[in-house]
């Protein structure tokens, strides 16, 4: 089945609910579902994933851009996951991975095409969406399971049952895709006394903290980063990706973002960097006629995600 086209932002109105999606170690995570009422059968669905520094926010931060997608005929699930300091890395790529098994197991409800599901995540959370569709079969995406319609098992066993995790592509909004370099980005405008910004959300004690207590190390950071993973060779084949990139973004710089996306070309996958003028990091979620436009743009290239081939998944999956 073909999945159903997008329309414009706008077109539908938009029905919100929360539902539990998985229940590592026995604690229930949340998915907020964003459903556009009336939309034709076959939709594509999205899993949207918070930024926060691994730490902090949760599935409620990102209602423009779910919203605007939703409204156009996409059924999106915006999710929590397990944070710092009681979550650690990898532990949230296993809830994301999840919860894109959760939205395939659960198609028929929502009237969704299966094999027409994305992920989308801002800042950390692009960082972990990123990682989740490179490894959604490999052991760290394996350790949670959706709750409980699938059958699959639950709590912090690696059950599998039901539906894969993989997904049709990817729209990372300033992704901190190589917190390594990112934290080492950070300690040199520290110790260069630069740390005066025109992006507000640029806070060097507490980005650099947040990295500390969630990957615990800078050799644990490089471990997780997403361009050293794709030179690895070990992961699925990389989906479309979309990436946005705010002119004020202190962040992620422009050459982090050129950086990931091409080693995502070299790795065999399509990478389109979208650029923002006179934005900062994390732009959308404030709204805005610049977030109204990033929202059209990411309406307009989901749909051509959408009509490009399927990925052929890895032959095998490392245990």
């Amino acid at each position: 089945m073909a999945p159903a086209p997008l329309a414009d932002p706008g077109t539908y109105e938009v029905t919100v609910h929360d539902e539990v999606y998985a229940s590592p170690g026995g604690t229930d995570l949340l998915a907020r579902l964003f459903v556009p009422d009336g939309a034709p059968a076959g939709r594509p669905g999205v899993v949207d994933v918070h930024g926060g520094g691994w730490s902090f926010f949760d599935r409620t931060v990102d209602e423009v851009q779910c919203r605007g997608l939703a409204s156009a005929g996409a059924v999106v699930a915006a999710v929590d996951f397990r944070q710092a300091p009681a979550g650690r890395w990898p532990d949230p790529v296993a809830d994301v991975a999840a919860a894109v098994r959760w939205l395939k197991a659960n198609a028929e409800r929502f009237a969704l095409d299966p094999a027409a599901v994305l992920l989308m995540g801002g800042s950390s959370g692009g960082h972990l969406a990123l990682w989740t569709a490179l490894r959604a079969e490999h052991p760290e995406c394996r350790a949670a399971s959706p709750d409980p319609s699938d059958g699959a098992e639950n709590g912090d066993g690696a059950g599998t049952a039901g539906p894969d995790a993989r997904v049709r592509g990817v729209l990372a909004l300033w992704p901190v895709a190589d917190p390594g370099e990112r934290y080492r980005y950070l300690r040199r405008r520290e110790a260069d006394g630069d740390t005066d910004s025109r992006d507000p959300l640029f806070n060097i004690p507490f980005l650099t903290e947040a990295q500390r207590n969630f990957f615990g190390d800078e050799a644990g950071m490089d471990a997780a980063g997403v361009p050293a993973l794709l030179a690895s060779g070990d992961h699925e084949p990389p989906p479309p990706l979309v990436l946005v990139h705010p002119e004020l973004d202190e962040n992620i710089t422009a050459a982090m973002t050129a950086a990931l996306a091409d080693a995502w070309r070299r790795a065999g996958g399509e990478a389109e960097v979208l650029h923002y003028a006179d934005v900062p990091h994390s732009f959308v979620n404030f709204g805005g006629p610049a977030a109204d436009a990033c929202v059209a743009d990411l309406v307009a290239h989901t749909r051509t995600i959408l009509t490009s081939p399927l990925p052929t998944p890895s032959e095998g999956v490392p245990t």
